[in-house]
């Protein structure tokens, strides 16, 4: 049975009923950047896969092929030709190799998925990743939980490719010897849970469980203790506790790398508009963040990051590996200093509060929120993109706690609420 989380936070659901996936790959122009020179000149002509340069010692792989228009300075542009030709070193691992998957080891895995390019949620290589969690994990665990509606890459891919995700999923397990399998879904999937659990009729090896509903996507350490009721560090990998945590879109990468030879030059971001639309997209890294803007008619600004800590998209900019969405942002008046819940002030809190939460608070919630532990800094008000006096609020509603005996002091400096006060309504 999966545990509840400690501490999380609602949101609002849609549930992902075929939600169709786009191909955007025809942006005119994609850049691409390495930390050095470039290994490609203008005029060269290149594939997709094609090694443009080096970010440390990570190749930089073509996401399109065609011809380039320049090269200097770490930045490489190509005019992307709409074809689909791979470059000639990829090829499926039986074809390069002539072995099967079951001859496979941690050394050949930790090659394929090196050559692929493909990278873990926070842009370092895969490879690295599995060469240490070998001999240590037990489980092996597909990280399908999303909470939020504006972001529905893993389970989009999920219901559209669960067949590959659970191919790559024996891979690795394979390799691995490990003997438990596990899809993690939020329990409002209720659509994509019966459809996984009719392809996952039979296996053994690969469960599904559903986890509350109120994990905070993309932090693994929270997801464990779901699964297990064991709790991390937020310094620890994922493996200390004997997991091995992989997204749909790292499993659908491994997948295509053994399957096809397909280098991990693709991702998948959600786009999310005001005007309500919502797609899932499949586009190469570095296609002009402008070039979403015109597909979707966006002329505001895009948010991009992870829920409740988003940050302003450059729209001058370019798509990264590791970007899962974008979001026209909705302009907040100043005048009323509404807050839009973007988490600035999550990453300003020297306490580790959740300050946007006591914009909307009560006087019996702010203290289940923290207000006691707020030493009121003010860098919440600082960072606030629209103005909101949170500073104003927090000094009123300590203020009003205090003056109703809600809160007292005890000697050793604690805060304790009052016997008797902790049912009294707002």
């Amino acid at each position: 049975m999966a545990h509840d989380f400690k501490r999380g936070m609602k949101f609002p659901y849609n549930e992902v009923n075929n939600l169709s996936v786009l191909q955007m790959d025809d942006a005119p122009l994609l850049t691409y950047f390495c930390d050095g020179e470039p290994s490609v000149k203008t005029g060269d002509t290149v594939f997709v896969g094609s090694v443009l340069g080096y970010s440390g010692s990570r190749a930089v792989l073509s996401g399109v092929s065609g011809a380039v228009s320049s090269a200097e300075n770490g930045r490489i542009v190509i005019e992307n030709d709409n074809g689909s030709a791979l470059c000639p070193e990829f090829q499926p691992y039986g074809v390069k190799t002539g072995k099967t998957v079951s001859q496979l080891d941690i050394d050949g895995l930790c090659g394929v998925v090196k050559d692929s390019g493909t990278l873990t949620d926070d842009g370092k290589p895969l490879e690295e990743l599995l060469s240490k969690a070998y001999g240590r994990v037990k489980t092996l665990v597909v990280n399908g939980v999303s909470t939020e509606d504006s972001d529905l890459v893993s389970c989009t891919l999920l219901e559209n490719y669960h067949s590959q995700i659970r191919s790559a999923m024996k891979i690795v397990m394979s390799v691995f010897g490990i003997k438990r399998g596990i899809i993690a879904l939020a329990r409002h999937s209720k659509g994509l849970y019966n459809t996984l659990e009719k392809t996952l009729s039979g296996q053994r090896l690969i469960k599904i469980e559903r986890v509350s509903d109120s994990y905070p996507m993309q932090n693994t350490n929270l997801l464990l203790y779901a699964l297990s009721g064991k709790e991390l560090s937020p310094l620890h990998e994922s493996y200390v506790s004997s997991y091995l945590v992989l997204t749909p879109k790292i499993c659908l990468d491994i997948y295509n790398a053994f399957a096809f030879g397909y280098p991990s030059t693709h991702t998948f971001v959600t786009v999310n508009t005001l005007s309500g639309e919502r797609a899932v997209v499949r586009l190469p890294v570095g296609t002009p963040v402008s070039h979403i803007c015109q597909k979707f008619g966006i002329n505001g600004d895009l948010l991009t990051g992870m829920p409740l800590a988003e940050r302003l998209a450059d729209k001058d900019g370019f798509v990264r590996a590791e970007d899962t969405r974008f979001t026209e942002r909705k302009v907040q008046s100043r005048i009323h200093g509404l807050c839009n819940k973007c988490g600035d002030c999550i990453d300003a809190c020297p306490m580790y509060l959740y300050p946007y939460e006591f914009a909307f608070a009560g006087k019996k919630h702010a203290l289940s929120c923290g207000i006691n532990v707020c030493i009121q800094c003010g860098l919440c008000s600082l960072v606030c993109p629209s103005s909101y006096p949170l500073n104003e609020k927090i000094r009123r509603l300590k203020s009003e706690v205090r003056a109703d005996g809600s809160l007292v002091d005890n000697k050793n400096g604690d805060d304790k609420i009052k016997e008797g006060k902790e049912n009294e309504a707002d």
